[in-house]
């Protein structure tokens, strides 16, 4: 490749697993040194994460969790060098047991509920 080409990587639109991004060479955009925002005592206890629809909420809960969670550990390096909180050396990564909760197969078809709650009041 010379100086003058750009390798162009896979376009990973709709996935959020971090760990898949990164095993399958995929494009995504390295927020990795806010976790060491996250890190610093003077932050509120509870961060709020206020972005707009398709701005990558999920696929950076989803690197939270590899950094931080335990049973990432033996793929540390290999998940998270090149990013920017690689070359931080951060203490704590993969510290915790984290707990992943997954609500994107919740339904929030409130329409629906409120017919079923209807039904069940005139029975």
């Amino acid at each position: 490749m010379s100086d003058g080409t750009v390798k162009l990587l896979n376009n990973p639109y709709g996935k959020v697993s971090f760990d898949l991004l990164r095993k399958n060479n995929q494009a995504f955009a390295d927020k990795s040194l806010i976790i060491k925002s996250l890190d610093d005592n003077s932050l509120s206890w509870y961060p709020v994460l206020l972005r707009p629809r398709h701005f990558g909420k999920s696929s950076f809960v989803s690197m939270l969790k590899c950094y931080y969670d335990i049973s990432y550990k033996d793929r540390y390096e290999e998940l998270f060098s090149g990013t920017k909180i690689y070359e931080e050396n951060l203490p704590n990564h993969n510290s915790y047991h984290v707990v992943n909760f997954d609500f994107s197969a919740v339904s929030t078809d409130v329409d629906h509920l409120l017919l079923l709650k209807q039904e069940d009041s005139y029975c």
